[in-house]
């Protein structure tokens, strides 16, 4: 039967192998963030899960294992009205048989290649060049409270989708938005762009 693992940590084995999405995966194992699912067999350890994260699903474990189509079904019926404005994103299992099963259960799936880059210490001139070359009238913020409401569908995906909370997506210290000044005095503000955390893991 589908169940919640409350200690994600169990179901590393099933996947080490995941190079794509890292963040993702990870935030959900350390139990940071997200929810962990597995088909459990009464007596036997889980051969198969699903984490999921916002608009993702990643799956790991043997796609044949019992409960595999189950998992990969109620993953379909999820209803994400009124979460995003584009379908949910589904990460593969690591070797053969996932992409044939995800197709046979899901459909015809369109690639969507990700890219992981390496995180190094921010260059600080680069950043300050950056923030000098807006626009008259716009201004580089860390986001706060009255900020992170504005994020809505018209922006996503967001970190709002994975955190679910203003307490716990500025509680995580990351994200910047790009505000337009208005007003006469010019104490407004509207965001107009936001790059925000999706995931938080070691």
């Amino acid at each position: 039967m589908k169940t919640r693992i409350q200690d994600p940590q169990s179901l590393r084995a099933l996947f080490d192998h995941h190079e794509t999405l890292r963040a993702v995966v990870d935030g959900v194992l350390e139990g940071r963030l997200g929810r962990a699912w597995v088909w459990r067999e009464p007596g036997a350890s889980p051969r198969v899960a699903r984490l999921d994260l916002g608009c993702y699903g990643v799956f790991g474990g043997d796609p044949q294992a019992p409960g595999a189509e189950e998992l990969m079904r109620d993953f379909a019926a999820w209803d994400f009205h009124g979460l995003f404005t584009h379908p949910p994103e589904v990460l593969p299992g690591i070797g053969a048989g996932w992409g044939e099963a995800l197709t046979r259960v899901l459909g015809p799936m369109k690639e969507d290649p990700m890219t992981t880059f390496e995180l190094a210490a921010p260059d600080r001139a680069a950043l300050e060049e950056r923030c000098r070359s807006l626009s008259e009238g716009y201004a580089l913020v860390p986001f706060d409270r009255q900020l992170a409401a504005e994020l809505d569908l018209d922006l996503a995906p967001h970190g709002m989708q994975a955190f679910g909370s203003a307490e716990a997506f500025l509680a995580c210290g990351l994200g910047a938005a790009v505000v337009k000044r208005g007003g006469e005095d010019g104490s407004g503000r509207e965001l107009a762009c936001a790059a925000t955390p999706y995931s938080i893991a070691e």
